[in-house]
């Protein structure tokens, strides 16, 4: 039986949106015709990049990104601000026993610090030394499912696109009782209420963070 031959040719093609990886020429002898057949397969991937640029007030700011990016750890997804905030805090529902989780990197390597990452579907409280903008910049992904605990939920809204409260939140209906943000550049919290149908705000809007306060757990799903 011969052996078996594998050969790749890999042709990226960036245009736009679009990375095109084709494999040609994948070879298995031992599985042909005695004639040999080659057989070609094409892969086609479509990522959507993007370029976040979130703007950030001197002092205390929640914000989210919609930027995916591999490497999420808090050094690389705040590299474009690094000496520039104090401190970087996560509210996780989840941990009931410790939802408060901060990093600062000010404190010694040998300091075990309980937040390690930055993710697209969190929000984070970061105390600003002065005003700028973080800059990042990864990918955008089609859809996020984010799962919701019951009580408040400290989230992060990864799209792009502004909706209103009771479009963005239909998936929740009716156990959200209240969603706020908070603007940093006049530091007061926004707040909008389900059981009136009004508040301070009427469109949720990417860049924020939100609390979500759940009668019960659940599921949001954000496109």
């Amino acid at each position: 039986m011969l052996n078996e031959l594998k050969k790749f040719w890999r042709i990226y093609l960036l245009s736009g949106t679009l990375v095109l990886l084709v494999i040609l020429a994948l070879i298995w002898p031992n599985l042909t015709k005695p004639t040999g057949l080659a057989t070609s397969r094409a892969f086609v991937y479509w990522i959507n990049p993007a370029n976040c640029s979130i703007p950030l007030e001197d002092d205390w700011n929640l914000f989210s990104t919609p930027c995916y990016t591999q490497d999420k750890t808090v050094a690389q997804m705040l590299y474009d601000i690094d000496g520039l905030y104090s401190s970087v805090h996560e509210y996780a529902a989840s941990d009931s026993l410790d939802p408060w989780k901060a990093y600062n990197p000010s404190l010694p390597n040998w300091v075990v610090q309980d937040l390690s990452t930055i993710d697209e579907t969190h929000g984070y409280w970061i105390n600003m030394r002065l005003a700028t903008d973080l800059d990042i910049i990864g990918q955008k992904f089609p859809v996020y499912s984010i799962p919701m605990e019951r009580g408040w939920n400290s989230v992060g809204y990864p799209t792009f696109t502004s909706r209103a409260v009771n479009q963005s939140l239909s998936d929740l209906y009716p156990y959200w009782r209240v969603i706020e943000y908070f603007n940093a550049t006049d530091d007061t919290y926004r707040i909008f209420y389900n059981s009136t149908q009004s508040g301070t705000f009427s469109n949720i809007i990417p860049y924020f963070g939100y609390w979500i306060y759940m009668t019960q757990s659940g599921s949001w799903r954000v496109t």
